[in-house]
Formats: structure tokens, sequence, C-alpha cells
């Protein structure tokens, strides 16, 4: 499953001249309220992705570069994480690790996850196997 998660971030899920996406995070959740303020993680990330596009959403480190996620592919990746996760079998209840780095990919994952109704195990990847 963490193989098959990180392909999909790998890939490019959204190009710049295309549209956002109008469709649920998974096929139960009703379409979320944009007049309104979020009240989820998910609806945040979308609220944010079609109000501000190409602004900066998250910054992190990129082979050794600083470089930042725009609230488009913040959220195209999001969505590719929870229908990846849908197509597994991952749903309402469901938990899954999550063991990363502080870095966009967990808030990624993340949002993705949540917004599938899972709910995320956060592993510190610095824990020592005796900690465990």
């Amino acid at each position: 499953m963490i193989q098959a998660v990180e392909d999909t971030l790998t890939k490019e899920t959204i190009r710049p001249e295309t549209t956002l996406p109008r469709v649920g995070w998974s096929a139960e959740e009703r379409e979320p309220r944009l007049d309104a303020h979020p009240r989820t993680v998910a609806e945040l990330v979308r609220f944010r992705a079609e109000r501000l596009p190409e602004h900066p959403t998250v910054m992190g480190f990129f082979d050794e570069e600083l470089k930042s996620v725009d609230g488009r592919t913040f959220y195209s990746k999001s969505l590719a994480v929870n229908a990846r996760l849908h197509e597994l079998g991952v749903g309402k209840g469901d938990r899954v690790a999550l063991l990363s780095l502080n870095k966009p990919r967990w808030g990624i994952c993340y949002t993705g996850v949540v917004a599938s109704g899972a709910v995320v195990v956060p592993i510190d990847p610095l824990l020592t196997e005796h900690e465990y």
C-alpha cells in the first residue's frame, strides 16, 4: 500500500491549464459548501485551491532546495491519494498509518486520508525499533 500511495504522489495529477475537478472526495460525501467557512480540513484545502489556485499553500525542501506547493497542486495530489486509497478499499473508520518526516507530502497524504473518512495514525519516523 505504501508504494501505491508513493506512486500516486510522484505522478503528474493536474496541469496548470486544467480546471479544478468539481467532484466530492468520496462517493458518499455531499458537495462541500463553499459559501460558508470550511468546516473540515478537506473543505479548507478545496476552498483554498479554488480561491487561490496558484498561491503557495505549503513550503518544503525537495532535493535540498526550498520549494512551494500551490493550492491547485496540493488539492489535486490530495484527491489522487484519496482516490488511490479508495481503490485499495480504505474507507470511513479505517486506520491509516502515516510514516513521514515533516514535509509537504505529509500534509497532502493527511488530507487525502481524512477526506476518505479514515483515521490517520501518525508515526514518527525517527523512533527507534525499541521505541515502537
